[in-house]
């Protein structure tokens, strides 16, 4: 993911980013139509591209371009920087409860990017090996050409990868995570992200993710949030690559999402870009949210990592089962290896899953999926 080597097209079509393959715009695969098994679970289809081809120089494909790159982009976006000298954290914190959501720029050193896009491509070139079409759907929705890093992982996490363990407590964003949980003692509780390759051109339906657990009350009336994302952008969010769309404030709305059908303009191109690589976006779980179409020529990732507040308890069979190896966790720093203990695994013993990938991994942790 660190340059474009070549770009052919159109069958199953390649990518080269860092000497790897990377399937894109595969014009095999119908839009909407994921190979999985979802049809009973997912049934909502993106109406604006039925019948498309999956092709970068289609007609339609390149109107719906056109019109991104001229509406796409969220005004007025909630914006920090950490390198910031004026960077205020009372400020960012109360951004955050109030619009769900932020972008903190300059989040992550290079190195740390730099090791983060090699574990991301790592983990595609795995999942491209099971599904070469890039059709078997992943994400919410379980559209095509569209991956969850966290749910193709047999262990449902990544901390099994030093680069994403390092995520876990970082100068940037930990101090933001204690304001915003008003306490030191949150809980880091699983990593994955999403992944969308060029020629996804169908929208994801806005939605809140899951929150695991049990809630004493109705969700949207908790002032501390049941869970907080943060997404680490990998190159420059723009407003044709796929990049996240969201709603501001809706983590305190108790009606649900619009369809893709009833979703008004406003939201459907509320995008956040443009936005640098090495920066960290700060979500919510309550928060409505999307994928957008990714009309370039390569991939988007956002890793991501999941925070609890204190006390949170998960207990449904595999966010309470460890994810990662003692040698990594040793080598983090006092504060992270106290937020990620319940993560750890006991001297002795194995990680189920490590290091297994594909797209089909979530059915063996949620066999419901299969319909």
């Amino acid at each position: 993911m660190n340059g474009v080597g070549r770009w052919v097209c159109c069958g199953v079509t390649h990518v080269l980013l860092a000497g790897a393959a990377e399937v894109a715009w595969n014009s095999r695969v119908p839009a909407n139509e994921a190979s999985g098994p979802w049809r009973s679970m997912f049934k909502e289809r993106d109406p604006r591209v039925e019948g498309w081809l999956r092709h970068p120089l289609d007609d339609r494909v390149s109107a719906l371009r056109n019109q991104l790159e001229r509406r796409n982009c969220m005004a007025d976006m909630p914006t920090f920087s950490a390198a910031d000298p004026e960077y205020n954290l009372t400020d960012a914190t109360a951004s955050f409860h109030r619009n769900g959501f932020l972008i903190l720029e300059d989040a992550l050193p290079d190195q740390l990017l730099h090791g983060l896009r090699n574990a991301s491509s790592y983990i595609m070139d795995k999942i491209f090996e099971v599904d070469p079409e890039g059709s078997f759907g992943g994400g919410a929705g379980k559209l095509p050409h569209r991956y969850s890093l966290g749910d193709s992982s047999a262990t449902k996490s990544n901390f099994h990868l030093e680069a994403y363990a390092a995520l876990v407590d970082l100068p940037t964003t930990t101090p933001l995570l204690q304001g915003i949980f008003g306490s030191p003692d949150y809980l880091a509780a699983g990593c994955g992200g999403d992944v969308v390759l060029a020629g996804a051109i169908e929208y994801q339906s806005l939605h809140p993710d899951a929150i695991w657990g049990q809630l004493e009350a109705e969700v949207s009336e908790y002032d501390v949030p049941p869970a907080v994302t943060i997404n680490f952008v990998l190159q420059n969010l723009t407003a044709t690559n796929g990049a996240m769309r969201i709603v501001p404030g809706s983590h305190r709305w108790r009606e649900r999402p619009p369809s893709l059908l009833e979703e008004p303009d406003w939201m459907r191109l509320n995008t956040l870009c443009p936005v640098k690589a090495g920066a960290a976006v700060f979500r919510d779980n309550r928060c409505w949210h999307g994928g957008t179409p990714n009309l370039a020529e390569g991939l988007r990732a956002l890793p991501n990592v999941e925070y609890f507040p204190p006390g949170a308890m998960p207990s449904l069979g595999w966010l309470d089962r460890p994810t990662m190896p003692l040698e990594i966790w040793q080598q983090l720093s006092p504060l992270a290896r106290h937020i990620s203990r319940g993560l750890v695994v006991q001297p002795g013993e194995q990680i189920v899953g490590q290091g297994i990938y594909s797209p089909a991994s979530i059915l063996d942790i949620m066999p419901f999926l299969r319909g």
